[in-house]
């Protein structure tokens, strides 16, 4: 039981860790998610066997996953934005999906029925990131990358500036009860 525990503690916290600043309860994601880890990948003696196999598959699920993600996101924050793009990200994020897609192929013994769908997804993750790669590209194609806002004119000066100070008496207000 202690092993969905964490699995569950894992998921929450998560979620919850993904809330943004405005919930107060976001400070516990991390913690959370960190303590349903742990549970997780050291789950405690005497479990069923249907828990001990599930326990063994999210092992081998994280010993991959996790250098996957985070070369996925090197990937994201290395990408081009507005015309800038770092490539050293995009290497060290490339070279650790790669290193991912050889633990993935290390640890897989498929069938020949096994086989043929994992190369069906394959081929549809594959077309699915080149659509994405094309409409991306295309959308960056016809906006301009030089286009300046006009500055705000007093009026919208004056109503920004208030909303900020109310803005900023209301967290102060709340900062000193």
């Amino acid at each position: 039981m202690q092993w969905w525990l964490g699995l569950a503690l894992l998921i929450s916290g998560y979620s919850m860790a993904r809330m943004g600043p405005a919930f107060k309860r976001s400070k516990l994601g991390a913690p959370l998610f960190l303590l349903g880890l742990l549970m997780t990948l050291f789950p405690p003696d005497g479990l069923l066997a249907a828990e001990s196999r599930a326990s063994d598959e999210i092992s081998a699920f994280l010993y991959w996953m996790a250098p996957a993600v985070a070369g996925f996101y090197l990937v994201a924050s290395g990408a081009p934005i507005y015309y800038i793009s770092s490539k050293l990200r995009l290497v060290v994020g490339w070279v650790l999906v790669l290193f991912a897609g050889y633990l993935i192929f290390e640890n897989w013994s498929p069938g020949v029925e096994s086989a043929i769908s994992g190369i069906a997804v394959i081929l549809g993750l594959v077309t699915t990131a080149v659509l994405h790669l094309i409409a991306v590209r295309f959308t960056e194609s016809i906006s301009s990358g030089d286009g300046v806002t006009k500055p705000l004119d007093d009026e919208e000066i004056k109503h920004v500036s208030a909303i900020l100070s109310s803005h900023l008496s209301q967290m102060e207000a709340s900062l000193d009860e």
